[in-house]
C-alpha cells in the first residue's frame, strides 16, 4: 500500500478553504464602501472557515479523507504526535478566525481568543520548525504558511483598536466617530448612545442597518 500522504489528495476541502478567504476578503473590503450585505457575508464565511479548521483540518493537513476515519491503515503512516498536533493547529487557527470576527465587531473576549490562538500556532510552530529541520518532510511546509498567515493577521488585529475600523470606514463622517468612541468607551451611558444614534441616522437613514456594534454600543465593554 502507498503512503497515505501521496495516494489520497482532499483537494476539495483545501478548494473550500481558499474559496471561503477569498469571500471573507472581498466582503471585508466592500464593507468599507458601505456595500449592503457585506457585514452577513464577511461573518458567514468567516464562520463556516473556523469550522473547517476546528473539525476538518485534521483531514486535509494529513491529506486525508472523511471515510478513512473507518479505514485502520488510513493512519498507519501517522505518528500519535502528528495526530495530536495536526487536531490542535486548526483549533488555535479556528479561534484566531473567531477573534478577529470578534474584535471587529467590538463583541467583548476578543483579547482571549487571540492569546490563546496565537500561543498556539506558536507552539506549533516551533515544534513543526524543529521536526522540519530533523526530516526535512515537506509535508511541514503547508502548515507553515496557514501559521504565516493567521499568525500575521491575529497580530495585526490584536494590537488595532476596534474603533480604528470605525474610523477608517468613516472618516468622511468625523462626528460620528467620535460620538461612537466616546458611547464605546463609557459602556452603559444612554446619552452618549442616543448621540450615537443620532449620528447614524443623519448617514444611513433611520431605516438602514448594517454592523450592529456601529450603531448600539451597548453590547460592548469598551475594552478591546
Amino acid at each position: 500500500m502507498k503512503p497515505v500522504t501521496k495516494n489520497i489528495n482532499p483537494i476539495y476541502m483545501k478548494k473550500v478553504e481558499l474559496i471561503l478567504g477569498a469571500i471573507s476578503l472581498i466582503s471585508f473590503i466592500l464593507y468599507f464602501f458601505f456595500i449592503q450585505g457585506s457585514q452577513i457575508t464577511f461573518l458567514l464565511s468567516m464562520l463556516f472557515l473556523a469550522c473547517l479548521y476546528f473539525y476538518l483540518s485534521f483531514f486535509f493537513l494529513n491529506n486525508l479523507r472523511l471515510k478513512d476515519l473507518i479505514q485502520k491503515d488510513a493512519f498507519k503512516g501517522l505518528s500519535s504526535m502528528r495526530i495530536v498536533g495536526t487536531i490542535l493547529m486548526g483549533i488555535a487557527l479556528s479561534i484566531i478566525v473567531i477573534g478577529i470576527i470578534f474584535k471587529l465587531q467590538g463583541w467583548p473576549g476578543a483579547m482571549a481568543y487571540f492569546v490563546i490562538g496565537l500561543s498556539g500556532v506558536l507552539i506549533a510552530l516551533v515544534v513543526g520548525g524543529v521536526r522540519y529541520v530533523q526530516t526535512k518532510n515537506s509535508y511541514y511546509l503547508p502548515i507553515f504558511k496557514r501559521i504565516a498567515l493567521w499568525g500575521v493577521l491575529g497580530g495585526v488585529f490584536l494590537f488595532i483598536p476596534h474603533t480604528y475600523w470605525i474610523e477608517l470606514k468613516y472618516s468622511d463622517y468625523p462626528a460620528y466617530v467620535e460620538a461612537y468612541k466616546a458611547a464605546y468607551q463609557d459602556h452603559g451611558n444612554e446619552e452618549l448612545q442616543d448621540k450615537v444614534d443620532e449620528e447614524w441616522n443623519k448617514i444611513h437613514g433611520e431605516d438602514a442597518t448594517d454592523f450592529p456594534t456601529e450603531q448600539n454600543t451597548n453590547d460592548t465593554t469598551g475594552m478591546d
